[in-house]
């Protein structure tokens, strides 16, 4: 494996991505060794983030399933990280585990409302939503196999103060599927975050 150095920190969240694709891969401090996911519905993989170091992350030579091989290590492509670390107030990495019931409340180990939230569950798309979008909304962000993005209902259906609710939809509360989540309140202290030309647009700040 090849190791990422330089962040400053041991993180417990890393996004590896391409600008010019629309592939990018993740990796959630409470994964497996060696397992992360990808922007597709491919499952948690191996030898792609394969582990956080005291000042960075390691990466091996997934080629993700559509043979693109843009993620995360392909000779000659430059590649973009975001790197947080979880932060009392402000960031949180954390999981749930489904249960197929609605207007389920997720409540955070550490309670804060958050503005913004990215999930992920095992064999699903990623999601997000933002404070500012209004109602029963959920972003499904634009990747290789659902370029065109959109919003749905009965996903992550509304920010609690201690946390947020999820509906029925599989990608966010399928019964015994292991979901993984970044929640991050608008107020982030910079020394948390490390960026290297990476564009948050999608994720809904800007640094």
């Amino acid at each position: 494996p090849r190791t990422i150095s330089g962040v400053g920190f041991q993180p417990d969240f890393v996004l590896v991505d391409v600008l010019t694709v629309l592939f990018w891969a993740t990796c959630f401090v409470n994964e497996a060794a060696n397992t992360s996911f990808t922007s597709c519905a491919d499952g948690e993989v191996a030898d792609n983030i394969r582990s956080f170091t005291a000042d960075g992350f390691t990466i091996g030579v997934y080629d993700n399933l559509d043979g693109n091989g843009i993620i995360p290590n392909k000779n000659g492509i430059v590649y973009h990280y975001l790197a947080l670390k979880n932060l009392t107030g402000n960031i949180l990495v954390s999981t749930y585990t489904g249960d197929g019931t609605d207007n389920r409340n997720i409540v955070q180990g550490d309670a804060f409302q958050p503005d913004m939230l990215y999930l992920v569950g095992n064999g699903r798309r990623p999601v997000l939503r933002y404070s500012s979008v209004p109602g029963d909304s959920t972003d499904s962000p634009p990747n290789g196999e659902n370029s065109g993005g959109g919003f749905n209902s009965n996903q992550i259906q509304q920010f609690n103060a201690n946390g947020f609710q999820v509906g029925t939809d599989v990608q966010v509360n399928q019964n015994g599927i292991v979901y993984y989540y970044l929640s991050i309140k608008d107020v982030v202290v910079p020394a948390t975050i490390s960026i290297r030309t990476f564009p948050l647009f999608w994720l809904g700040f800007t640094p």
